[in-house]
């Protein structure tokens, strides 16, 4: 009977044992990290902000990347908050502009003590940018900075712009380029609008950049019989981004490059020809992985009119001029190395204009002007249609053309284009 007894105590006792290890075992799993893959766990459609708090406050939360995906790691029980901006937005699931999320463990997340997944964090409509107008000068003191973001807890800038609230001409943009992160992440186009009426007082600048009024507006200088020659299907002045959409790395991101703060008129040969050729240059540079980028305008595009006269144009009575020039600074923040781009917006030139500096292009492996951006022998003859693109050094672009309103950057060395 003893030893029966015994033997019952043993069974007992391993069986305890091997029900508190599963149980530990569970609660030990319970505790790994959770992970959001951009590609496979976001929403569908209409992707909220994630914000995180760091010894700042909140700030954008940031994944890595990860074999060719941006992943997001939030350790068991850390918290983070999905926002969906502007005013009217709200999340699906709880109709509140903001939500705090928590990690339980596992892939599995917490809102208001309910498991779910990432998937189901929806905003009700796509996210919207506001803007911060600021007080600060910029451009000799001829534009002020707007901030393009929202408010969550606080204000969250992700570009900055350099603006003329008279003439609606925008000098310069400001962005972080993450190169990788722009491999991993997703991409989706939006329609411009309109920030704010403070920026393009009395108008709407859409209206100005529609081709019906451009013909009209053209025909004014050029006359009707000359007008197919500057408007026609694959010629016309575009929406040309600053800062460009393709270079942030988030649908929702992205929706916020798409204000017309955030745009100069730009002809569209150009748009689609050197221009774009170079936003994938500065994407594709292997030289590092974050990038922060300036981007402008500079003097005003004259085309003459019936009588050989130059006139410079506008796209309304004086109002958003369209520029001469587009020009690029890219910085690499580690080394402070820098190089500056500018390239003509003039696609009727009959002769190559000569540069504001010294070109340094082929000299740094930056072949802008080539159908293949990683040429290996020389640059190609320029096709002026689709935009001249030269190098400049920043020190030497700032000491000759003193009224190119670039803001202040610290480089030291010139930023070499890497393939690989």
């Amino acid at each position: 009977m003893q030893r029966h007894s015994v033997e019952m105590f043993k069974t007992f006792f391993l069986v305890t044992f091997i029900f508190l290890d599963l149980s530990a075992s569970s609660v030990s799993s319970r505790d790994g990290e959770c992970k959001i893959s951009v590609k496979n766990d976001f929403p569908n459609e209409k992707e909220p902000f994630l914000l995180k708090r760091d010894e700042k406050g909140l700030d954008f939360f940031l994944p890595k990347f990860e074999n060719k995906d941006d992943v997001f790691h939030i350790n068991a029980r850390d918290e983070f908050y999905v926002v969906c901006p502007s005013r009217a937005n709200r999340l699906q699931k709880t109709s509140k502009p903001m939500q705090k999320v928590s990690c339980k463990g596992d892939n599995v997340f917490v809102v208001n003590h309910e498991e779910v997944t990432f998937k189901t964090l929806a905003c009700q409509r796509n996210v919207s940018s506001s803007i911060n107008i600021t007080s600060r000068p910029c451009a000799q003191s001829k534009g002020i900075i707007v901030e393009v973001g929202f408010q969550a807890a606080g204000w969250h800038s992700l570009i900055k712009i350099c603006h003329n609230q008279t003439n609606g001409l925008s000098y310069y943009s400001l962005h972080t380029v993450r190169r990788e992160l722009i491999d991993g992440g997703s991409y989706q186009r939006s329609s411009f609008r309109k920030e704010s009426k403070d920026l393009f007082k009395d108008y709407n600048p859409d209206n100005y950049y529609k081709k019906n009024h451009q013909i009209t507006m053209l025909k004014k200088i050029v006359g009707d019989s000359n007008v197919s020659k500057y408007v026609n299907n694959n010629q016309f002045m575009s929406r040309g981004h600053l800062t460009p959409v393709k270079d942030l790395p988030f649908k929702s991101w992205q929706s916020f490059t798409f204000g017309f703060s955030n745009a100069a008129p730009q002809w569209q040969t150009i748009n689609n020809g050197a221009w774009k050729k170079l936003e994938t240059a500065v994407r594709d540079n292997k030289q590092s992985d974050v990038y922060e980028v300036a981007t402008g305008t500079y003097g005003v595009c004259k085309i003459k009119d019936q009588n050989g006269t130059d006139v410079p144009l506008s796209l309304h009575a004086g109002k958003i001029p369209v520029p001469d020039y587009f020009w690029k600074l890219v910085q690499d923040p580690k080394d402070k190395s820098c190089i500056v781009f500018v390239c003509t917006n003039n696609p009727f030139l009959d002769a190559q204009p000569t540069p504001f500096c010294s070109d340094i292009c082929t000299a740094n492996n930056w072949f802008v002007n080539e159908n293949n951006m990683q040429g290996k022998a020389k640059r190609a003859t320029p096709n002026l249609s689709q935009g001249y693109m030269y190098c400049c050094s920043y020190s030497d672009l700032k000491s000759k053309k003193a009224d190119l309103d670039m803001p202040e950057f610290k480089c030291n060395g010139t930023l070499k284009f890497k393939s690989n």
